[in-house]
């Protein structure tokens, strides 16, 4: 069960009772049918508000996580994954605005990123409910929250209009620069960026690099989704996931004991060759490199992630060789909570 510490869950907490007692005269009873009236989403979600407040305890008292299941919006969940941990008086204002129909914003002086209720996105929901078993399908409050942010800011300027569908999976797919986006309006700016376009696969340098920053920053990578799940890599399966922020990455280089990123790095730097003694010639030098690489390859690391709403989400291989194989870059952004 996740756990949230921060200091703003009480104003979470009194915003979700706020909208559940929203409209409810003092003092008198409400008939039935004024009750059914208050209960309904202004903007016609297929949400009411008894169960709309429901899964916001429910996922601030820790009992589940966003979660994507079939879609695209990976990166949508690993962004309010964070908002939740750090804000989540925001993850509520924006959950709830959106049921109401309301605009919302999230604004900071760097980013602007303007959310608007679209009427597919809406009645999406409602097939989605009707065609799929709950156990299986995408949460109501998280198709609310990820399809409107997704839809909110393609780069294709008609997205907006047109909105999201369950079945749009390329057109929900989460770009760096979208990313960077969300985390630039609230406030955080990546203080890293090994990511680029996202094309090319990341070094073990930038690997080991975001890895060190673990603690202050949220810690974004884009990944091969075989990092989970085995198998071959292929350029279709990019993933978005976050670091496990209570987990502080270990890397346990042969014949050491656990280290930091940043001291592994440093070791790797140290040691030019693997067993400390200098080659006299250049075959012997390619030899003892490629051993040393090949040690520091295997070294087991305890690195977990939070995907597919699971905070301690175990890699598969659990060598930081195998991590920096299936890596293509990742972001710091510094933490939101203050």
């Amino acid at each position: 069960m996740n756990r949230i510490t921060s200091r703003y869950l009480p104003r979470a907490k009194a915003l979700v009772a706020a909208f559940e007692n929203e409209g409810r005269p003092t003092g008198r009873a409400m008939s039935p049918a004024q009750e059914v009236r208050r209960q309904q989403s202004p903007a016609g979600w297929s949400v009411t508000r008894a169960q709309l407040a429901r899964q916001l305890n429910e996922r601030l008292n820790g009992a589940s996580l966003p979660h994507q299941r079939t879609t695209s919006y990976c990166g949508c969940a690993a962004f309010l994954y964070c908002l939740l941990e750090d804000r989540p008086d925001w993850y509520v204002a924006y959950a709830t605005a959106v049921w109401r129909g309301e605009p919302f914003n999230f604004a900071s002086p760097h980013e602007r990123v303007s959310i608007v209720v679209n009427a597919t996105t809406r009645d999406s929901l409602r097939d989605i409910q009707a065609r799929s078993g709950r156990a299986s399908r995408i949460s109501d409050l998280d198709w609310m929250m990820m399809a409107s942010l997704s839809a909110a800011t393609r780069r294709n300027r008609a997205a907006p209009s047109t909105g999201a569908t369950p079945s749009d999976l390329f057109s929900a797919i989460t770009w760096p620069w979208m990313i960077r986006r969300w985390f630039a309006s609230v406030g955080a700016s990546a203080r890293l960026d090994s990511v680029g376009q996202g094309l090319m696969n990341g070094s073990m340098e930038d690997l080991l690099e975001l890895l060190d920053l673990w603690g202050s920053h949220w810690l974004v990578m884009q990944i091969d989704a075989s990092l989970l799940s085995g198998g071959g890599q292929s350029i279709t399966q990019r993933h978005w996931v976050v670091i496990d922020p209570e987990m502080r990455p270990l890397i346990q280089a042969k014949g050491r004991s656990a280290m930091t990123p940043g001291e592994f790095a440093r070791l790797r730097r140290a040691r030019p060759f693997g067993a400390g003694t200098i080659p006299q010639d250049a075959y012997g030098a390619a030899a003892a490199a490629n051993r040393q690489s090949a040690e520091y390859r295997a070294a087991p690391t305890n690195l977990r992630v939070v995907s597919w709403g699971n905070e301690h989400t175990p890699i598969w291989g659990s060598t930081i060789g195998n991590v920096a194989d299936r890596f293509y870059g990742g972001y710091a952004f510094p933490r939101f909570n203050r």
